[in-house]
């Protein structure tokens, strides 16, 4: 059935009674040519306009930490900074129809040579399942800041996801960010799949925050 799919698949893969496991499907597009270097510092922005802007500091939070945990230099502020990381997080629905069989009892008139009666039977039919399903997502952008010309240029974004059977998108976030910041600056290439363990250190770091 459609939750059991998703639960095995992409949220918890929970298989020998240990910690379970979470899979992250990531994106990352780059045009450096060099990775980032760690002694270059580095923000992170922000969204003034967003419509929560308690959960945005509160992801603030966590990519500087995960950042520091990285070892790479946080800027003392934004005008000092070398790169620049803005982000937009979120969640979207999308309702899903499977069929699972369901017992029903009918009764009816029996004829059957020189008798007649009246008689019960049971039999299945496929009844419609509805499910809603949600993918949290993450979007990361790198810019690099040019001090001379006042001007920022996109050089990395990082797109991740996972989807779950539930609406968990303070939870999701922390494997989100943990993803996006393992591959800060790579380009993938292709998406890739990738598991988080439930006890990652990094995880348990971040998740102490609001």
């Amino acid at each position: 059935m459609t939750r059991t799919l998703a639960g095995l698949s992409l949220v918890a893969l929970a298989a020998t009674g240990c910690s379970p496991s979470y899979r992250v499907e990531f994106n990352g597009y780059s045009e450096l040519a060099e990775p980032v270097s760690r002694q270059a510092p580095i923000c992170v922005a922000t969204d003034p306009n967003a419509e929560n802007l308690i959960f945005q500091r509160q992801v603030q939070t966590k990519a500087q930490r995960l950042l520091q945990g990285e070892g790479y230099t946080l800027a003392e502020s934004p005008e000092k900074a070398a790169y620049e990381i803005v982000f937009r997080v979120g969640t979207t629905t999308h309702e899903v129809v499977d069929r699972r069989p369901t017992p029903e009892m009918r009764a009816g008139f029996l004829y059957g040579g020189y008798s007649r009666g009246f008689g019960f039977g049971h039999t299945t039919y496929d009844a419609p399942y509805y499910d809603t399903l949600y993918r949290q997502w993450l979007v990361l952008r790198l810019f690099r800041n040019d001090h001379q010309t006042q001007q920022r240029h996109l050089v990395w974004v990082g797109e991740a996801a996972m989807r779950t059977d539930r609406p968990t998108l303070r939870q999701a976030v922390d494997y989100l960010l943990v993803v996006c910041i393992e591959h800060l600056g790579i380009d993938t290439r292709e998406q890739i799949t990738v598991r988080i363990e439930g006890n990652d250190p990094r995880v348990l770091d971040i998740a102490s925050e609001p």
